[in-house]
């Protein structure tokens, strides 16, 4: 019979400084490598019976597993796929043929929320839905943070957030939802922050952004997925990064957007029946395309696909390699 684990550490602490019978040295050491498969296995048997106090096995250990480590830094003729069993692949593109066209189903007197990135892609994506019959709110965040707003058509609804406080930003979303209506789909799009050519920068305007996205997706959850619920709830937000979930290394970005993918796939599994959707537009497409683009993915009939880019390449998703 092994040695119970749970005893092992009461153990620990009465017999750390005492000496331990060769009966029980074998149990303990069994015990651990039931319980610790990765744990090194000692060279010899010889080695182990000189170990006399439950210390002195720890320190056997800790050396077994550091000359591990270090073989295996040293070891470069193969390359290295495999951590604690886990396999890992590298990320690649995979080619993606143009969606399906479904109909936006939004429930009766629902709207569409679109945050204001201050370039015509915003006032071009409003208006663009609401010559479809939709109606749109368009969320500007403050001054501080996206310095020009949008110039939008008169007949569009545009709140501008004073605060970038969620106190405040719950306020807003309760005042358009009790004077235009439920929100049944989030846009978010994202503005574009250049970076220096020689380092990362992680800008505060851009961090203050991603976690108001972060908030809305907070406050949201329960007016999206009751539209899911009723015919069509969506959270989608657009990036423009490289067009390649930055991929390509041929143009440098802020680095924060990059969590809203992670937001979007994990909004994915935890609102089942809201579609939701990450998209990577490459700069340098123009804001009519944009709008293309972003309407051609939120009328995907397909959920299996959680991100998009839109880039040299055309349209793709990312997958791994192997």
């Amino acid at each position: 019979t092994g040695y119970p684990v749970e005893m092992l550490e009461m153990d620990m602490d009465m017999e750390a400084d005492l000496g331990i019978d060769s009966i029980k040295r074998v149990e303990i050491m069994g015990a651990l490598q039931e319980a610790y498969p990765d744990l090194p296995k000692p060279d010899n048997l010889e080695e182990i019976s000189e170990l006399r106090t439950i210390g002195q096995i720890v320190e056997y250990l800790q050396t077994l597993s550091g000359g591990e480590k270090k073989k295996q830094c040293s070891d470069t003729s193969q390359p290295l796929n495999e951590i604690g069993g886990v396999a890992r692949h590298p990320a690649k593109l995979q080619f993606l043929p143009q969606p399906d066209f479904l109909e936006l189903a939004l429930p009766e007197g629902n709207i569409i929320l679109i945050t204001d990135d201050g370039s015509l892609t915003t006032s071009a994506l409003a208006e663009s839905l609401t010559q479809k019959g939709l109606k749109v709110v368009v969320l500007s965040f403050p001054q501080s943070i996206i310095p020009t707003s949008s110039v939008l058509p008169s007949n569009i609804k545009n709140i501008i957030l004073e605060d970038t406080s969620e106190k405040h930003l719950q306020q807003q979303l309760a005042a358009i939802e009790s004077n235009c209506g439920s929100i049944a789909a989030f846009i978010h799009i994202h503005p574009i922050f250049n970076t220096a050519s020689n380092h990362i920068n992680y800008s505060p305007e851009e961090k203050a952004i991603a976690k108001q996205v972060f908030f809305i997706a907070k406050h949201l959850k329960k007016s999206l997925n009751a539209a899911a619920e009723s015919g069509y709830g969506c959270f989608c937000t657009v990036t423009r990064l490289d067009g390649a979930f930055g991929l390509e290394q041929k143009i440098n970005f802020g680095a924060i957007a990059g969590g809203l993918f992670g937001l979007t796939k994990t909004l994915t599994w935890e609102w089942g029946k809201v579609f939701c959707r990450a998209i990577d537009i490459h700069p340098e497409i123009d804001p009519q395309n944009c709008v293309n683009h972003i309407q051609a993915e939120i009328h995907d009939s397909n959920r299996l696909i959680t991100e998009v880019g839109y880039g040299t390449q055309g349209r793709m998703t990312i997958t791994v390699s192997g």
